[in-house]
């Protein structure tokens, strides 16, 4: 199709978008090919670095809500007893919920 435009042989407009969508559906066919080729092969490497990526997040993840997650237990364990034992509200004494 792309020779018909440079030897001026298209002689409508229609003709002309017919062979440029041509030309634009070959070229997407090229690019897909040599993506596929380039996957099958370095598919392996792209598979690894993405894994490796998301055990990083993973990693982030745990890194931040393991520090909450110990203040978050403190704070629970101190607001339901005093360290006498008794409730900080009325003063009775209670059991320990973590306990």
């Amino acid at each position: 199709m792309e020779s018909f435009l440079v030897l001026g042989h298209l002689n409508t407009l229609v003709e002309l978008e017919l062979a440029f969508k041509a030309s634009m559906v070959s070229m997407r066919f090229f690019d897909i090919s040599v993506y596929l080729e380039f996957e099958e092969k370095h598919g392996h490497y792209l598979a690894k670095k993405e894994q490796r990526q998301l055990k990083e997040q993973r990693n982030k993840d745990l890194r931040i809500t393991e520090p909450v997650r110990r203040v978050a237990n403190r704070s629970y364990r101190s607001s339901v007893l005093s360290p006498e034992g008794k409730d900080q509200i009325g003063g009775e004494k209670e059991q320990s919920a973590c306990c």
